[in-house]
Protein backbone atom coordinates (compact mmCIF):
# COMPACT_ATOMS: atom_id res chain seq x y z
CA UNK A 1 0.00 0.00 0.00
CA UNK A 2 1.31 3.40 -0.92
CA UNK A 3 0.78 6.71 0.18
CA UNK A 4 1.95 9.68 -1.61
CA UNK A 5 2.29 13.23 -0.30
CA UNK A 6 3.30 16.50 -0.47
CA UNK A 7 5.63 18.08 2.52
CA UNK A 8 8.34 21.07 3.47
CA UNK A 9 10.97 19.22 5.07
CA UNK A 10 14.11 18.03 3.27
CA UNK A 11 13.63 14.51 2.03
CA UNK A 12 14.20 12.14 4.57
CA UNK A 13 12.82 9.51 6.61
CA UNK A 14 12.99 11.90 10.07
CA UNK A 15 11.63 14.90 8.20
CA UNK A 16 7.96 16.25 8.82
CA UNK A 17 5.09 14.77 6.93
CA UNK A 18 2.66 17.16 5.93
CA UNK A 19 -1.10 15.37 5.60
CA UNK A 20 -2.92 16.43 3.30
CA UNK A 21 -3.14 14.34 -0.57
CA UNK A 22 -3.24 10.50 -0.63
CA UNK A 23 -3.55 7.70 -2.98
CA UNK A 24 -4.36 4.75 -1.47
CA UNK A 25 -5.12 1.59 -2.90
CA UNK A 26 -8.49 -0.10 -1.71
CA UNK A 27 -7.60 -3.04 -0.17
CA UNK A 28 -7.05 -4.49 3.56
CA UNK A 29 -3.66 -3.17 3.97
CA UNK A 30 -5.55 0.18 3.31
CA UNK A 31 -7.95 0.18 5.62
CA UNK A 32 -4.90 -1.59 8.08
CA UNK A 33 -3.02 1.88 7.61
CA UNK A 34 -5.57 4.11 8.48
CA UNK A 35 -6.32 1.92 11.47
CA UNK A 36 -3.51 2.52 12.67
CA UNK A 37 -3.50 6.41 12.57
CA UNK A 38 -6.96 6.91 13.86
CA UNK A 39 -5.52 4.89 16.92
CA UNK A 40 -4.11 7.85 18.00
CA UNK A 41 -6.47 10.20 17.52
CA UNK A 42 -8.10 9.27 21.22
CA UNK A 43 -4.55 9.46 23.02
CA UNK A 44 -5.20 13.01 22.07
CA UNK A 45 -1.95 13.48 20.96
CA UNK A 46 -2.58 16.63 19.05
CA UNK A 47 -4.08 17.16 15.74
CA UNK A 48 -4.18 14.45 12.46
CA UNK A 49 -0.61 15.48 11.26
CA UNK A 50 0.98 14.58 14.25
CA UNK A 51 -0.76 11.04 14.50
CA UNK A 52 -0.05 10.36 10.76
CA UNK A 53 3.90 11.74 11.92
CA UNK A 54 3.36 9.23 14.65
CA UNK A 55 2.51 6.30 12.19
CA UNK A 56 5.35 6.95 9.71
CA UNK A 57 8.22 8.15 11.92
CA UNK A 58 7.57 6.28 14.96
CA UNK A 59 10.59 6.67 17.44
CA UNK A 60 11.80 9.57 15.40
CA UNK A 61 9.55 12.03 15.96
CA UNK A 62 9.39 12.01 19.37
CA UNK A 63 11.90 9.35 20.88
CA UNK A 64 8.99 7.10 22.15
CA UNK A 65 10.70 3.68 21.51
CA UNK A 66 7.25 2.01 21.70
CA UNK A 67 6.24 3.18 17.86
CA UNK A 68 9.48 1.50 16.71
CA UNK A 69 11.47 2.85 13.58
CA UNK A 70 11.14 3.54 10.34
CA UNK A 71 12.69 1.89 7.36
CA UNK A 72 14.46 3.84 4.86
CA UNK A 73 14.41 2.30 1.19
CA UNK A 74 16.55 6.08 -0.62
CA UNK A 75 16.94 4.03 -3.91
CA UNK A 76 13.31 3.84 -4.03
CA UNK A 77 12.50 6.83 -2.09
CA UNK A 78 10.35 4.82 0.26
CA UNK A 79 9.70 5.29 3.83
CA UNK A 80 8.36 2.02 5.83
CA UNK A 81 6.09 2.84 8.15
CA UNK A 82 7.56 2.76 12.11
CA UNK A 83 3.84 1.53 12.88
CA UNK A 84 2.44 -0.57 10.11
CA UNK A 85 4.89 -2.55 8.25
CA UNK A 86 2.62 -2.73 5.00
CA UNK A 87 2.36 1.23 4.35
CA UNK A 88 5.02 2.51 2.54
CA UNK A 89 5.50 6.56 2.04
CA UNK A 90 6.97 7.67 -1.06
CA UNK A 91 8.52 11.31 -1.05
CA UNK A 92 7.43 13.56 -4.07
CA UNK A 93 9.16 16.97 -4.19
CA UNK A 94 6.83 19.80 -3.11
CA UNK A 95 6.05 21.66 -6.83
CA UNK A 96 4.36 18.65 -7.74
CA UNK A 97 1.47 19.48 -5.33
CA UNK A 98 0.26 22.43 -4.43
CA UNK A 99 -1.54 25.04 -1.71
CA UNK A 100 -3.24 28.56 -1.92
CA UNK A 101 -0.43 30.16 -0.46
CA UNK A 102 2.53 28.23 -3.14
CA UNK A 103 -0.38 28.55 -5.72
CA UNK A 104 -1.72 31.97 -5.27
CA UNK A 105 1.20 33.31 -4.01
CA UNK A 106 4.60 31.48 -4.66
CA UNK A 107 4.06 30.04 -7.79
CA UNK A 108 6.14 27.39 -7.36
CA UNK A 109 4.45 25.15 -9.75
CA UNK A 110 5.31 27.93 -12.32
CA UNK A 111 8.73 28.32 -11.05
CA UNK A 112 9.64 24.66 -11.41
CA UNK A 113 7.27 24.15 -14.55
CA UNK A 114 5.76 21.38 -12.92
CA UNK A 115 2.94 19.85 -13.61
CA UNK A 116 0.60 19.80 -10.55
CA UNK A 117 -1.19 16.07 -9.39
CA UNK A 118 -3.84 18.72 -7.31
CA UNK A 119 -4.04 21.60 -5.12
CA UNK A 120 -4.90 21.54 -1.36
CA UNK A 121 -6.96 24.97 -0.95
CA UNK A 122 -5.81 25.70 2.30
CA UNK A 123 -3.35 28.25 3.65
CA UNK A 124 -5.09 30.78 2.66
CA UNK A 125 -8.58 33.27 4.26
CA UNK A 126 -10.80 31.62 6.83
CA UNK A 127 -13.78 31.02 4.96
CA UNK A 128 -15.08 28.64 2.79
CA UNK A 129 -15.74 31.62 0.31
CA UNK A 130 -11.87 32.26 0.23
CA UNK A 131 -11.33 28.77 -1.39
CA UNK A 132 -14.15 29.20 -3.56
CA UNK A 133 -12.79 32.34 -5.43
CA UNK A 134 -9.32 30.94 -5.49
CA UNK A 135 -10.32 27.96 -7.19
CA UNK A 136 -12.69 30.29 -9.49
CA UNK A 137 -9.53 32.53 -10.40
CA UNK A 138 -7.71 29.39 -10.99
CA UNK A 139 -10.71 28.81 -13.81
CA UNK A 140 -11.42 25.20 -12.35
CA UNK A 141 -14.19 26.16 -10.28
CA UNK A 142 -17.50 24.30 -11.66
CA UNK A 143 -20.12 27.00 -11.18
CA UNK A 144 -23.85 26.95 -13.28
CA UNK A 145 -24.12 27.55 -16.64
CA UNK A 146 -25.80 30.99 -15.62
CA UNK A 147 -23.03 32.44 -13.65
CA UNK A 148 -21.17 32.43 -16.94
CA UNK A 149 -23.76 34.25 -18.84
CA UNK A 150 -24.56 31.09 -21.20
CA UNK A 151 -28.65 29.60 -21.35
CA UNK A 152 -29.36 27.53 -18.14
CA UNK A 153 -32.10 25.18 -17.66
CA UNK A 154 -36.00 25.78 -19.11
CA UNK A 155 -37.54 27.66 -16.05
CA UNK A 156 -40.94 26.44 -14.91
CA UNK A 157 -44.02 27.61 -16.39
CA UNK A 158 -44.71 30.96 -14.90
CA UNK A 159 -40.96 31.79 -13.73
CA UNK A 160 -39.11 34.10 -15.98
CA UNK A 161 -35.71 33.69 -17.42
CA UNK A 162 -33.46 35.14 -15.55
CA UNK A 163 -31.96 38.85 -17.38
CA UNK A 164 -28.73 38.60 -19.02
CA UNK A 165 -25.73 38.70 -17.41
CA UNK A 166 -24.11 42.74 -18.29
CA UNK A 167 -20.69 43.20 -16.77
CA UNK A 168 -18.73 46.68 -15.30
CA UNK A 169 -14.81 45.48 -15.94
CA UNK A 170 -11.91 48.31 -15.28
CA UNK A 171 -8.42 49.02 -15.89
CA UNK A 172 -5.95 49.27 -13.08
CA UNK A 173 -3.33 51.44 -12.15
CA UNK A 174 -0.80 49.09 -10.28
CA UNK A 175 2.28 50.47 -8.85
CA UNK A 176 5.77 49.20 -10.02
CA UNK A 177 8.23 47.59 -7.07
CA UNK A 178 11.28 49.55 -6.57
CA UNK A 179 14.52 48.47 -7.92
CA UNK A 180 15.95 45.04 -5.76
CA UNK A 181 12.60 44.87 -3.97
CA UNK A 182 12.72 40.93 -4.19
CA UNK A 183 16.55 40.88 -3.04
CA UNK A 184 15.26 43.15 -0.06
CA UNK A 185 17.01 41.44 3.47
CA UNK A 186 15.29 40.06 6.30
CA UNK A 187 15.63 43.49 8.08
CA UNK A 188 13.62 45.52 5.78
CA UNK A 189 10.51 43.91 6.38
CA UNK A 190 8.71 46.75 7.51
CA UNK A 191 9.39 48.89 4.53
CA UNK A 192 8.07 46.18 2.36
CA UNK A 193 5.08 45.52 4.58
CA UNK A 194 4.23 49.73 4.07
CA UNK A 195 4.83 49.38 0.52
CA UNK A 196 2.65 46.99 0.37
CA UNK A 197 -0.45 48.87 2.72
CA UNK A 198 0.14 51.88 0.19
CA UNK A 199 0.09 50.00 -2.85
CA UNK A 200 -3.21 48.10 -1.37
CA UNK A 201 -4.61 51.18 -0.68
CA UNK A 202 -3.86 52.85 -4.08
CA UNK A 203 -5.75 50.01 -5.76
CA UNK A 204 -8.51 49.68 -3.43
CA UNK A 205 -9.73 53.61 -4.34
CA UNK A 206 -9.70 52.90 -7.92
CA UNK A 207 -12.10 49.87 -7.06
CA UNK A 208 -14.42 52.21 -5.09
CA UNK A 209 -15.14 54.02 -7.83
CA UNK A 210 -15.96 51.27 -10.15
CA UNK A 211 -17.97 49.40 -7.38
CA UNK A 212 -19.92 52.60 -7.86
CA UNK A 213 -19.98 52.27 -11.54
CA UNK A 214 -21.54 49.16 -11.41
CA UNK A 215 -23.85 49.84 -8.82
CA UNK A 216 -25.35 53.09 -10.72
CA UNK A 217 -25.51 50.81 -13.65
CA UNK A 218 -26.70 47.89 -12.40
CA UNK A 219 -24.01 45.44 -13.66
CA UNK A 220 -22.00 43.03 -12.19
CA UNK A 221 -18.52 43.84 -11.53
CA UNK A 222 -15.57 42.06 -12.47
CA UNK A 223 -12.85 42.01 -10.52
CA UNK A 224 -9.53 43.97 -11.94
CA UNK A 225 -6.88 42.01 -10.86
CA UNK A 226 -5.52 43.35 -7.86
CA UNK A 227 -1.25 43.58 -7.64
CA UNK A 228 -0.41 42.10 -4.20
CA UNK A 229 3.49 42.78 -2.52
CA UNK A 230 3.30 41.25 0.76
CA UNK A 231 1.98 37.60 1.73
CA UNK A 232 -0.95 37.73 4.14
CA UNK A 233 -0.79 35.05 6.85
CA UNK A 234 -2.23 34.37 10.16
CA UNK A 235 1.23 34.62 11.83
CA UNK A 236 4.53 36.56 11.53
CA UNK A 237 6.24 36.69 7.41
CA UNK A 238 9.93 37.44 7.13
CA UNK A 239 10.64 39.11 3.97
CA UNK A 240 6.82 39.35 3.27
CA UNK A 241 7.10 35.86 2.82
CA UNK A 242 6.03 32.66 5.07
CA UNK A 243 8.78 30.81 6.73
CA UNK A 244 11.53 32.33 5.17
CA UNK A 245 10.90 30.64 1.01
CA UNK A 246 12.45 31.73 -2.00
CA UNK A 247 10.23 30.85 -4.14
CA UNK A 248 7.37 33.79 -4.36
CA UNK A 249 8.34 37.06 -6.53
CA UNK A 250 6.39 40.13 -6.17
CA UNK A 251 4.01 41.57 -7.25
CA UNK A 252 1.82 38.77 -7.33
CA UNK A 253 -1.93 38.30 -8.03
CA UNK A 254 -3.83 38.84 -5.18
CA UNK A 255 -6.52 36.62 -3.88
CA UNK A 256 -9.73 37.83 -3.25
CA UNK A 257 -8.75 37.43 0.56
CA UNK A 258 -6.01 39.85 0.35
CA UNK A 259 -7.05 43.05 0.32
CA UNK A 260 -11.11 42.73 0.18
CA UNK A 261 -13.37 40.11 3.11
CA UNK A 262 -14.37 37.47 0.69
CA UNK A 263 -17.57 36.26 2.37
CA UNK A 264 -18.87 39.79 2.49
CA UNK A 265 -17.98 40.57 -1.26
CA UNK A 266 -18.98 37.32 -2.66
CA UNK A 267 -22.66 37.55 -0.92
CA UNK A 268 -23.00 40.86 -2.29
CA UNK A 269 -21.39 44.14 -1.86
CA UNK A 270 -24.71 45.61 -0.60
CA UNK A 271 -25.40 49.43 0.16
CA UNK A 272 -28.61 50.47 1.95
CA UNK A 273 -29.64 53.81 0.81
CA UNK A 274 -32.57 54.51 2.35
CA UNK A 275 -35.90 52.71 3.76
CA UNK A 276 -36.81 49.78 0.89
CA UNK A 277 -33.70 51.21 -1.14
CA UNK A 278 -30.67 48.89 -1.17
CA UNK A 279 -27.90 48.35 -3.90
CA UNK A 280 -26.78 45.11 -4.60
CA UNK A 281 -23.30 44.84 -7.08
CA UNK A 282 -22.09 41.15 -7.84
CA UNK A 283 -19.00 40.24 -8.40
CA UNK A 284 -17.23 37.89 -10.86
CA UNK A 285 -13.49 36.77 -10.39
CA UNK A 286 -11.03 38.58 -12.40
CA UNK A 287 -10.06 35.82 -14.65
CA UNK A 288 -13.51 35.63 -15.47
CA UNK A 289 -13.31 36.81 -19.59
CA UNK A 290 -10.30 33.85 -19.92
CA UNK A 291 -12.94 31.05 -18.89
CA UNK A 292 -13.24 29.06 -21.76
CA UNK A 293 -17.04 28.33 -20.51
CA UNK A 294 -18.38 32.44 -20.89
CA UNK A 295 -20.02 32.48 -24.45
CA UNK A 296 -17.79 34.42 -26.90
CA UNK A 297 -20.62 36.75 -28.08
CA UNK A 298 -20.25 38.12 -24.54
CA UNK A 299 -16.92 38.67 -24.96
CA UNK A 300 -17.11 40.36 -27.85
CA UNK A 301 -19.94 42.60 -26.95
CA UNK A 302 -17.94 45.11 -25.60
CA UNK A 303 -17.59 49.17 -25.36
CA UNK A 304 -14.59 51.05 -23.81
CA UNK A 305 -15.34 54.36 -22.04
CA UNK A 306 -12.23 56.21 -22.24
CA UNK A 307 -11.69 60.03 -20.23
CA UNK A 308 -11.41 62.74 -22.70
CA UNK A 309 -7.86 64.24 -23.14
CA UNK A 310 -9.34 67.10 -20.49
CA UNK A 311 -11.47 67.59 -17.79
CA UNK A 312 -15.08 69.10 -18.86
CA UNK A 313 -15.61 72.59 -17.40
CA UNK A 314 -18.78 71.99 -15.04
CA UNK A 315 -22.39 72.93 -16.88
CA UNK A 316 -26.14 72.05 -16.08
CA UNK A 317 -26.38 71.72 -19.94
CA UNK A 318 -27.55 68.06 -20.74
CA UNK A 319 -24.23 65.69 -21.93
CA UNK A 320 -24.49 64.97 -25.66
CA UNK A 321 -24.92 61.38 -26.26
CA UNK A 322 -21.87 59.25 -26.84
CA UNK A 323 -20.10 58.37 -30.19
CA UNK A 324 -19.09 55.06 -30.54
CA UNK A 325 -15.78 54.72 -32.83
CA UNK A 326 -13.36 51.71 -33.53
CA UNK A 327 -10.34 52.27 -31.91
CA UNK A 328 -7.73 49.59 -32.96
CA UNK A 329 -10.50 47.38 -33.78
CA UNK A 330 -12.63 47.85 -30.39
CA UNK A 331 -15.97 50.00 -29.79
CA UNK A 332 -14.83 52.78 -28.11
CA UNK A 333 -16.44 56.19 -26.65
CA UNK A 334 -15.12 58.93 -25.48
CA UNK A 335 -16.83 60.43 -22.12
CA UNK A 336 -16.18 64.15 -20.37
CA UNK A 337 -15.43 64.04 -17.10
CA UNK A 338 -15.83 64.08 -14.38
CA UNK A 339 -19.23 62.51 -14.24
CA UNK A 340 -21.79 61.55 -11.74
CA UNK A 341 -23.99 58.11 -11.32
CA UNK A 342 -26.87 59.77 -13.27
CA UNK A 343 -24.79 61.64 -15.81
CA UNK A 344 -23.50 58.20 -16.09
CA UNK A 345 -26.29 55.78 -16.36
CA UNK A 346 -27.93 58.30 -18.63
CA UNK A 347 -24.80 58.15 -20.89
CA UNK A 348 -25.16 54.72 -21.16
CA UNK A 349 -28.29 54.43 -21.59
CA UNK A 350 -28.69 56.30 -24.86
CA UNK A 351 -26.21 54.11 -26.53
CA UNK A 352 -27.79 52.60 -29.47
CA UNK A 353 -27.08 48.83 -28.55
CA UNK A 354 -27.01 47.23 -24.93
CA UNK A 355 -23.26 46.04 -24.66
CA UNK A 356 -22.56 43.07 -22.43
CA UNK A 357 -19.51 44.44 -21.54
CA UNK A 358 -18.69 48.00 -20.36
CA UNK A 359 -15.31 49.23 -19.63
CA UNK A 360 -14.10 51.76 -17.62
CA UNK A 361 -10.44 53.16 -19.19
CA UNK A 362 -10.23 54.85 -15.97
CA UNK A 363 -13.04 54.98 -13.57
CA UNK A 364 -11.92 57.84 -11.01
CA UNK A 365 -11.66 60.04 -13.71
CA UNK A 366 -14.69 58.88 -15.05
CA UNK A 367 -17.02 58.93 -12.09
CA UNK A 368 -14.72 61.73 -10.10
CA UNK A 369 -18.10 64.08 -9.27
CA UNK A 370 -19.57 60.58 -7.31
CA UNK A 371 -22.84 59.95 -6.32
CA UNK A 372 -25.66 62.43 -8.06
CA UNK A 373 -27.31 62.42 -4.32
CA UNK A 374 -25.02 63.57 -1.30
CA UNK A 375 -27.01 61.70 1.23
CA UNK A 376 -26.70 58.59 -1.18
CA UNK A 377 -22.88 59.30 -1.63
CA UNK A 378 -22.61 59.46 2.34
CA UNK A 379 -24.40 56.52 2.47
CA UNK A 380 -22.14 54.59 0.17
CA UNK A 381 -19.41 55.83 2.07
CA UNK A 382 -20.22 54.61 5.40
CA UNK A 383 -21.28 51.26 4.61
CA UNK A 384 -18.46 50.54 1.56
CA UNK A 385 -15.65 50.22 4.27
CA UNK A 386 -17.17 47.15 5.36
CA UNK A 387 -15.87 45.31 2.28
CA UNK A 388 -11.73 46.11 2.58
CA UNK A 389 -9.32 43.79 4.28
CA UNK A 390 -6.53 44.03 6.74
CA UNK A 391 -2.92 42.55 5.84
CA UNK A 392 -1.53 40.48 8.65
CA UNK A 393 1.02 39.72 10.12
CA UNK A 394 4.18 41.56 11.96
CA UNK A 395 6.69 39.76 13.66
CA UNK A 396 6.40 40.06 17.74
CA UNK A 397 10.09 40.98 17.57
CA UNK A 398 8.89 44.13 15.24
CA UNK A 399 5.74 44.49 17.46
CA UNK A 400 7.28 45.69 20.19
CA UNK A 401 10.36 47.65 18.58
CA UNK A 402 7.73 49.60 16.66
CA UNK A 403 5.26 49.84 19.64
CA UNK A 404 2.49 48.58 16.45
CA UNK A 405 -0.46 45.86 16.12
CA UNK A 406 0.35 42.76 14.30
CA UNK A 407 -2.40 43.66 11.48
CA UNK A 408 -2.84 46.37 9.36
CA UNK A 409 -6.37 47.71 7.64
CA UNK A 410 -6.08 48.74 4.25
CA UNK A 411 -7.90 52.17 2.99
CA UNK A 412 -11.28 52.33 0.63
CA UNK A 413 -12.21 55.59 0.64
CA UNK A 414 -10.77 58.10 -1.71
CA UNK A 415 -8.49 60.65 0.62
CA UNK A 416 -10.93 63.27 0.32
CA UNK A 417 -14.27 61.11 1.15
CA UNK A 418 -12.19 59.84 4.01
CA UNK A 419 -11.83 63.12 5.68
CA UNK A 420 -15.60 64.21 4.80
CA UNK A 421 -16.47 61.09 7.34
CA UNK A 422 -13.96 62.24 9.90
CA UNK A 423 -15.28 63.28 13.17
CA UNK A 424 -15.26 66.82 14.06
CA UNK A 425 -12.49 68.08 16.25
Amino acid sequence: MGVKQCFNAPMDQLGYKGSGIYWVKQWSHGLDFFASWLDFFPQKIGHDQDGLNNVVRGEARQGQKELGTADWDQNKRIVWCATNKTAAVSLLPVHLFGNAYTYVTGQVHKRYNSTLYATHWVWTGGSPECKIQNVRDAGKYLDPPEYYGQEGPEPKPGVPHPPPLMLLTMDLDRPTIPDGYNQLPFNNTEDMIQFHIAAGTYQLRQAYYGIMAAMALGRTWVLPGFHCYCARNWYMTQRCRINGETHTMFPYKCALADLLRARKVLQGITIRMGYMDKRVVHVREYSFLDNAKVPAELKASRLVLAPAATATPKTDDPLPPLVVRQVEGVDTATVPWPLNTDQLAKLVGGLPQAYRIIHLANATLTLGNGWADPKEWTAFDKQIQVYKAYWCCRSPADQERLKAPDKISFEILPADRKLLLAPAS
